[in-house]
């Protein structure tokens, strides 16, 4: 088993996931941030 930190949002989260995993989590990571990411710039335009 592997372990990642994952950086969402400023956050950080320690993760376990199976080996080779750790590539395909922290792009999953970074969709999620981009999205989040281009919410907070929606709301304040």
């Amino acid at each position: 088993m592997a372990e990642t930190t994952l950086h969402i949002a400023g956050r950080h989260y320690d993760l376990r996931c199976r080996d080779g995993e750790e590539a395909h989590m922290a792009q999953l990571a970074a969709m999620i941030d981009d999205k989040r990411a281009r919410r907070s710039r929606a709301w304040r335009a």
